[in-house]
């Protein structure tokens, strides 16, 4: 019983309001169904590190990607996210890009001290080596939505429809 009690709370994170509803991935156009969330990435202070960025490019359809999501209330499975890599003396922008994978869940893991963590699933389109290939930069992203911290702050910060459009 407790073991069928634990995969219906699991179902649970991979089920859509709209089971019809195939959301659409960033670069295939923008649909208003969709909200779009701007997650961060310091490679020095996350658990993904540089080199487990760059393994996540040649197993971008075989790995799970988990990330931390703060505004955790707006965010629903079929949700675009843009992945921003903020590192001090370095360059930053754009370097992953899809869809949520999962409704948001507090990890197993979760220690139960202080605050609750919510992550979500990665389901990515595109994945950057930001070393090598160049990227959208977040002074390109300041020009183009000023009104947005786009060098730190929480990760998984939800766009206004506006700012998404643009």
């Amino acid at each position: 019983v407790n073991e069928i009690k634990k995969l219906m709370a699991l179902a649970q994170r991979y089920t859509t309001e709209n089971l019809h509803y195939r959301p659409s991935y960033p670069g295939s156009g923008y649909d208003d169904k969709q909200n779009t969330f701007i997650l961060m990435w310091n490679p020095s202070t996350s658990d993904t590190d540089r080199n487990t960025h760059i393994h996540n490019i040649s197993n971008i359809f075989n790995e799970d990607i988990h990330q931390q999501i703060h505004d955790w209330k707006d965010a629903k499975m079929g949700d675009r996210f843009f992945v921003v890599k903020v590192q001090d003396n370095d360059i930053n922008g754009i370097v992953m890009s899809g869809v949520f994978g999962s409704q948001p869940y507090v990890p197993s893991n979760w220690s139960g001290k202080g605050r609750k963590s919510y992550h979500v699933d990665l389901k990515p389109n595109m994945i950057l080596n930001p070393y090598t290939i160049p990227m959208l930069t977040t002074t390109e992203l300041e020009d183009a939505i000023p009104d947005f911290m786009w060098r730190g702050g929480y990760s998984g910060r939800l766009l206004t429809k506006e700012q998404a459009r643009t």
